[in-house]
């Protein structure tokens, strides 16, 4: 199977450069919830500042199941 995406440049540059950096944005992502995750897992933080990054950690993956994004999936 084949796929052909289309866009009317300059009208749809930024759809175009959505689908062009799709990849980048995705490994992106990726290091950011690994990044979270170590520092949950292995930081040395004080008790404040662990309820903080399992907050933000939370609403990260909040963020990502709203629009339907699985990172451990692709």
């Amino acid at each position: 199977m084949k796929a052909t995406l289309k866009f009317n440049l300059p009208d749809d540059d930024f759809e175009f450069n959505c689908a062009v950096k799709s990849s980048k944005m995705f490994f992106a992502l990726t290091e950011i919830k690994d990044e979270l995750r170590a520092i949950l897992k292995h930081g040395e933080l004080r008790d404040d500042q662990y309820k903080f990054i399992d907050k933000m950690n939370e609403r990260f993956r909040e963020i990502l199941n709203e629009n339907e994004i699985n990172l451990d999936l692709c």
